[in-house]
């Protein structure tokens, strides 16, 4: 179904060879600011290729597109974004509104792992691979280095921090056993993570049952 006035913005970045560290640091600078001064920026996140240790992907939540433009068009965010882009190689941009939703059981809480999953199915070849990165090796971008004050911060968190340590090493039965410490939206984050990867209906099916009761 069209979902009218979300947007996303979406980052593909190569960065320089030893200057990885150094990549993290100013994005994590760059989105601060964006989050702190930016209105209607709800998310972000930043993941890396498991295939390709130096290319990352970032993507953002928007609260409309007017939104996104105003924020590209900020010059001290064109300033910390040049900042990002003197690391790599290679650098491209693109806007996104939503297409689709899937899942019975999204709420707001959720925008920034959604964006995750639609980011990477939009940007195809490019950021194939990069969503299993958001089960464990997603950059160490978390509510403290980013400030978390914001509803926008507390999202972004939510989207790095996977509920569930080396979720793609374990079996049906491993996963069931760690559902009853989740929260409800830890719940769904991983449910989106089943349904867009293995898709075991076994598990899809209990994790249903436990969001529909809670």
């Amino acid at each position: 179904m069209q979902m009218p006035g979300h947007s996303y913005s979406s980052g593909e970045w190569l960065v320089q060879a030893g200057s990885e560290e150094e990549f993290v640091s100013r994005w994590t600078t760059f989105i601060e600011r964006s989050l702190n001064n930016a209105l209607g920026a709800e998310s972000f996140v930043l993941v890396r290729s498991t295939e390709n240790p130096r290319r990352f992907l970032s993507l953002g939540a928007w609260e409309n597109q007017e939104a996104l433009e105003a924020w590209q068009q900020m010059p001290q965010m064109q300033e910390l974004l040049g900042q990002c882009r003197e690391l790599c190689e290679e650098f491209e941009f693109h806007p996104y509104t939503q297409a689709a939703s899937l899942g019975s059981y999204r709420s707001g809480t959720e925008r920034a792992a959604q964006t995750v999953q639609e980011g990477a199915m939009a940007t195809g070849q490019t950021a194939s691979g990069l969503i299993g990165a958001a089960a464990g090796a997603v950059t160490d971008v978390t509510a403290s280095t980013v400030g978390a004050t914001t509803e926008g911060v507390e999202r972004a968190a939510e989207a790095v921090a996977f509920p569930i340590e080396g979720y793609d090493e374990k079996n049906v039965d491993e996963i069931s056993k760690r559902l009853n410490d989740l929260s409800v939206d830890e719940l769904q984050l991983v449910r989106d993570y089943e349904e867009l990867n293995k898709r075991r209906e076994t598990l899809l099916e209990r994790m249903d049952r436990k969001i529909r009761a809670a």
